[in-house]
């Protein structure tokens, strides 16, 4: 996760990066995260990637940029983390935050920019999009991934009285201390056009029954296991907006 200027302040940066090690679950959830930007990207031709908060695992780790690439990461443990498993060359590291890439020496125009699990941190998402609209180059598209409103774990967690509502704040949420909070294909959209981008895909990815502290635990009990998590992933055109991530795809106007 990326940390805008505007949460430094109101962050424990501390606290957050032994919280987000030690996130229960968390590292499953990023193996379909991976497989579902791959696949986009995959698809795409760009002279340069910009992911934008590697967390512990750079996503060129498992992808390959067809050109050159740059990993932008204010967190020297998570940096230090994602650089030891990237053997790609062609992979550039840089310590900060977005908008001081954006203001420095060495930054470059990108085609795409990468931006998973960011969004719903922040305080003033608009601010951090301004920032991808001034590094992408004219045509240049923004890659993002939020948790989605209308997961549904949070539906059942507010049928089983244990949410409020769907708007509510999560433990996980509380936790990670995230300042917007989850998004719905609407108002996501919305978010984006806001900045002036022009939206191309917006949908939902990897249906996730529980919240994190319970699916690890059924992993350890022994309930579910990889294969279970691979068949319900499966089940994801059949379940349209719930899946417990939104993935959206969106066009520099």
């Amino acid at each position: 996760m990326e940390i805008d200027a505007s949460l430094v302040t109101n962050m424990n940066l501390d606290k957050y990066l032994n919280d987000y090690i030690s996130l229960p679950f968390e590292p499953l959830q990023e193996i379909f995260r991976r497989r579902n930007l791959i696949s986009l990207l995959s698809e795409a031709r760009a002279n340069l990637m910009l992911e934008v908060g590697c967390g512990r695992r750079s996503l060129f780790s498992e992808f390959n940029p067809p050109n050159a690439a740059i990993v932008v990461e204010p967190i020297s443990e998570l940096l230090e983390m994602a650089r030891g498993e990237v053997s790609n060359t062609k992979v550039e590291f840089f310590k900060g935050l977005l908008s001081e890439y954006v203001a420095s020496k060495d930054a470059k125009q990108a085609d795409i920019v990468i931006a998973s699990s960011i969004l719903h941190g922040m305080s003033d998402p608009q601010a951090f999009l301004t920032d991808c609209k001034s590094v992408l180059a004219p045509g240049g598209r923004l890659i993002a991934i939020v948790t989605n409103q209308n997961s549904i774990h949070r539906i059942l967690g507010v049928a089983a009285g244990k949410q409020d509502s769907l708007d509510s704040t999560t433990q996980t949420e509380k936790l990670m201390q995230h300042l917007h909070g989850a998004y719905n294909v609407g108002s996501l959209t919305a978010e984006l056009e806001a900045a002036e981008f022009e939206v191309e895909s917006c949908y939902a990815i990897f249906p996730k029954l529980l919240p994190h502290s319970l699916m690890q635990k059924a992993i350890d009990e022994g309930v579910i296991d990889f294969r279970f998590l691979e068949q319900i992933d499966s089940l994801m055109p059949l379940l349209s907006d719930f899946g417990s991530e939104l993935i959206i795809q969106a066009k520099k106007s």
